[in-house]
């Protein structure tokens, strides 16, 4: 294929080698050394114990390892082996391509070495993203959800009013930053995950509102009517009046491990709300 100067190449089996994985997860290299290891034990050629492979990992009906190629690689990139590739132009190989709902996709990769190895590599990162996405996307929710069950429903509304228990999709969950980071009060545990879930939320609007507090609590306390930034003590004494329950080291010694293994969840799939 082509557009104006740019081509688009699909990529020889050799170069996504390094990268490919049976449906039970066992990578197409560690399977080749296992193969060697089968053949010499038992006698038989290569491609014999390369088939007895597929079969114990996910391809129980191929009888030919030449089969199995295009299904390992539409298992390892949820994608046909010419529905992805790379880019050429000027001579160079420039980015990568990609199929989603019968449209082409293309991506300008700059800043890396202009080699069909290095933009394989950005490719398959970046198919390998998409591929993880949805499932990503339903653990991320699964552990907002405990969250919520775990610091109470004053905090937020879903769309339609549905159940959260009914909710399908993070973006049907509207969290009230104020109400979720000051209203519920309660344990330094529960002061923590409030600040987790509200930061996965809004980051820049939790730090915003956690500001203004700190601020609001210094006036309070010490009367002033001015908060003069350029003085260093007046910075200081502002520092104070921060939550130590809302910092990275809190959640290390103060949380529980039902909650550590809900911070964990969203840590390893959040991608945005």
């Amino acid at each position: 294929m082509s557009d104006s100067n740019h081509k688009y190449f699909t990529l020889k089996t050799e170069h996504l080698e390094p990268y490919l994985k049976f449906p039970s997860g066992l990578s197409l290299k560690q399977a080749k050394q296992n193969a060697k290891a089968i053949k010499k034990a038992q006698s038989i050629t290569q491609s014999e114990a390369l088939k007895l492979i597929c079969w114990g990992n996910g391809l129980p009906d191929v009888k030919d390892f030449e089969q199995a190629i295009p299904r390992i690689i539409h298992s390892t990139f949820g994608k046909s082996h010419d529905n992805f590739g790379i880019i050429q132009a000027d001579d160079k190989w420039v980015g990568f391509w990609y199929t989603e709902e019968d449209l082409i996709k293309s991506i300008r990769v700059s800043g890396i070495t202009s080699t069909i190895e290095s933009m394989t590599s950005e490719l398959v990162k970046h198919l390998t993203t998409l591929k993880e996405s949805p499932l990503k996307q339903r653990k991320f929710l699964s552990a907002v959800k405990k969250c919520i069950e775990f610091l109470g429903h004053y905090f937020y509304t879903t769309s339609d009013n549905i159940p959260l228990s009914k909710v399908t999709s993070i973006h049907e969950i509207h969290i009230d930053l104020d109400a979720l980071l000051f209203a519920g009060g309660g344990s330094g545990g529960e002061t923590l995950m409030s600040y987790v879930l509200a930061s996965c939320y809004d980051s820049r609007g939790t730090a915003k509102l956690l500001m203004e507090r700190a601020i609001d609590i210094k006036f309070r306390n010490d009367g002033q009517a001015k908060f003069d930034i350029s003085n260093q003590h007046d910075r200081a004494e502002l520092s104070e009046y921060a939550s130590e329950y809302r910092q990275f080291g809190a959640m290390c010694y103060n949380l529980d491990k039902k909650n550590k293994a809900i911070v964990k969840d969203l840590l390893d799939n959040y991608q945005g709300w």
